[in-house]
Parts: structure tokens; C-alpha cells; sequence
């Protein structure tokens, strides 16, 4: 008989810390959340890779601040933004968005949480700093695109989802 009165959604919360410690432990650097489940961690210098586990514990949510766009500069390249996200083409499983109240465009992605809670913790380790890198390669190489995209008046064949990114390092933001 099961005596353990926590719930899983209880479960996955008190999960979201381990594996991001021993995610840190890959990185080497400190990886500890604060009291709501939500870091931000520096990629490259240059992008501020934020995450926050939701209230039920199940998913985490992945987003970086690609750019501040002003009403014209976001019709500008609006186009191919929606190409971007077309089926995440360019986005690699991620979306982008727009926030007309602060002009921040953002790169966002959910990401369950419990497959890797099912894996050995190094491999669950393992497997996640893989995505916080894949979505972090993939935020730099936005940011590193946008300034070219604002200087051209109209779309060009540029494909973004075939640009090859750098491996980056992590610090804590």
C-alpha cells in the first residue's frame, strides 16, 4: 500500500529543481530556480535565455527576447515571421511573438517536463541541457538575423532554418 500522500503534479514540482541541478552539474554552472520555479540564464553574452516551470509542474516554458521592434520595423519583416512559424520551419519547434504592449519579439517554447523525469537523471540531464542548447542556438541565430532582415525593404531567399549556429556557452543571468 502506497502511503505518500504527494500528488504527481506535487511530484513533478519538486522534479523541476533536481533536474535542473543536475542539468547545471552538465553546464557547470548553478542552475537553482527561485521559489517559483523561474531562472534566467546568459547565453554567449548576448541572450538571455529565461525558463519557468508552470504551476501544475508538467511543462516548462523556454523564451528569449529576440528583439524590440517599433509598429515599423515589425511590418516590416511581419512576412517573414509568419514564414518562420509556418509549421516552425525556421523556429526549430519553437514560436515566435509579438507583444504589441512592449514591442518585444520573442522566441517561445513549451517543453514537457515529465519525459525526462522518466530517464536516469544523468540522462535526463543530458538530454535536457540538449534542448536548452538546441533553443539557445537557435534565439542567438535570430538575433544575429533580425538587424540584416531590418535593413532589407523586402523579403529575400534567406532560410534561416538551414543557417548553421554556433555551439554556445551558458552563465548564470
Amino acid at each position: 500500500m502506497n502511503t505518500d500522500s504527494s500528488s504527481p503534479v506535487d511530484l513533478a514540482l519538486a522534479e523541476w529543481p533536481a533536474l535542473l541541478a543536475e542539468a547545471g552539474r552538465v553546464l557547470g554552472i548553478d542552475l537553482s530556480p527561485d521559489e517559483s520555479g523561474y531562472l534566467a540564464v546568459i547565453v554567449d553574452a548576448q541572450c538571455t535565455l529565461q525558463l519557468q516551470c508552470t504551476e501544475d509542474g508538467r511543462q516548462a516554458s523556454l523564451f528569449c527576447v529576440i528583439a524590440e521592434l517599433d509598429d515599423a520595423a515589425l511590418a516590416r519583416i511581419a512576412p517573414r515571421l509568419l514564414a518562420a512559424n509556418y509549421f516552425w520551419q525556421a523556429t526549430g519547434g519553437a514560436t515566435l511573438g509579438h507583444d504589441p504592449a512592449s514591442g518585444r519579439l520573442v522566441l517561445a517554447r513549451a517543453l514537457t517536463i515529465e519525459p525526462f523525469l522518466a530517464q536516469g537523471s544523468a540522462q535526463a540531464a543530458h538530454r535536457f541541457v540538449a534542448e536548452l542548447q538546441a533553443f539557445a542556438d537557435r534565439a542567438v541565430a535570430w538575433q544575429s538575423q533580425l538587424p540584416e532582415w531590418l535593413e532589407i525593404a523586402s523579403p529575400a531567399d534567406e532560410d534561416l532554418a538551414h543557417a548553421a549556429a554556433p555551439r554556445m556557452l551558458f552563465d548564470r543571468a
